[in-house]
């Protein structure tokens, strides 16, 4: 399969929202952290709609689609990838992406009052909580070891066009572009992602168990780390 991959826009706001409700449900993160998604479908995809749009307009994010020859514009799969740190390079390219600032603070100021408007009826309290705490730690260790990097902050692949070589080429976009800057790169993989990052030069730093207090069910991840070197092309 021939595949293309372009910057993300708003016309694919609608695709990205469909490729996130068809793939991450077999992620068991994501089943963990939005066990009520079914109960409250209407808030469920309004919380991603906002959020990609936002993501999409964030200065430090890329988010890149994939498409593959004959498909037309439609998007098969979708990467979210971060440029972190504070060095020369990272500002740079953030200010190339400021230049629709207007577009980003709107986007943002309302993503940041969705989610502070009320607690979230898709997610346990304790369990989005527990998954904020752990998280803002992994983002503290990363922060400390690698300040400035490239981070995978979601990877998604629509169930038809899975193993078919569109999230190895969203990872080795990213890839691509840390080795450019001369960054490392990271990444909290779930199960199901691993054996692709692994693929693709990335090696474990640690496991985390998100567990909320009083729940019986729980839910791990690995951070992972790639520090250059050869990757699939």
């Amino acid at each position: 399969m021939d595949l293309t991959i372009r910057p993300a826009t708003i016309v694919d706001l609608p695709r990205l929202l469909e490729i996130v409700l068809r793939a991450l449900p077999d992620d068991p993160f994501y089943r963990y952290l939005w066990a009520y998604r079914h109960d409250y479908p209407n808030d469920h995809q309004g919380y991603w709609l906002q959020r990609l749009q936002t993501d999409i307009f964030n200065p430090s994010y890329s988010v890149v689609v994939i498409e593959s020859t004959g498909g037309g514009r439609l998007p098969i799969a979708f990467g979210i990838w971060e440029r972190r740190g504070g060095d020369w390079v990272a500002g740079q390219r953030r200010q190339v992406k400021e230049r629709d600032g207007v577009a980003w603070n709107f986007y943002r100021d309302s993503f940041q009052r969705l989610l502070s408007a009320r607690p979230r009826p898709d997610a346990p309290p304790t369990r989005l909580n527990a998954c904020n705490t752990t998280l803002s730690a992994v983002t503290e260790q990363l922060d400390a070891a690698m300040p400035s990097r490239f981070q995978l902050e979601l990877l998604c692949t629509h169930p038809d066009h899975q193993r078919k070589g569109a999230g190895s080429a969203i990872v080795c976009w990213g890839l691509a572009e840390a080795a450019e800057d001369g960054v490392p790169a990271a990444v909290a993989a779930s199960p199901m992602g691993e054996k692709l990052y692994v693929k693709c030069g990335f090696e474990y730093i640690e496991e985390w168990v998100v567990r909320a207090e009083g729940d019986e069910e729980e839910v791990k991840f690995r951070t992972m780390a790639w520090r250059g070197g050869g990757y699939p092309s």
